[in-house]
């Protein structure tokens, strides 16, 4: 018997609402779980996980890469025409998103390079019931 049980349900409602907006937008904000991200970014291409006493820290690192095409001018030795060749393909990183969780909830996000205006909000964090 909560007192508080009405109001706690409420705010998960609410909370529910916030992050699917959010990840329709394809949005991050500070307080998201683990699977909430992973619905905004997918699958990280690196991850760090840290054990301790007090629980788990883990930071993942999503990066967006482009392929670069590289290109030179050659001479044919028969017709003495220029032309251009493909030599090499090289893969850029465009931007980067690193996100910091301390036991499955974000507590930072940090943004490099090309990410656009992309503007951060904080959401409650989830509220958990064990019976």
């Amino acid at each position: 018997p909560d007192k508080d049980f009405a109001k706690k349900i409420q705010a998960v409602f609410e909370r529910q609402i916030v992050v699917r907006e959010l990840i329709e937008n394809e949005e991050l904000a500070i307080g998201m779980t683990d699977l909430e991200v992973s619905q905004v970014l997918g699958k990280p291409t690196k991850s760090k996980v840290r054990r301790t006493a007090k629980g788990q820290s883990a930071t993942l690192e999503y990066i967006d890469y482009e392929i670069e095409n590289h290109y030179a001018n050659f001479r044919d030795p028969v017709t003495g025409g220029i032309y251009r060749q493909r030599t090499h393909q090289t893969k850029e990183e465009k931007s980067k998103t690193v996100v910091e969780f301390e036991n499955n909830i974000v507590i930072a996000i940090e943004e490099s390079e090309d990410n656009g205006n992309a503007r951060r909000r904080i959401v409650a964090t989830p509220i958990l019931f064990f019976w």
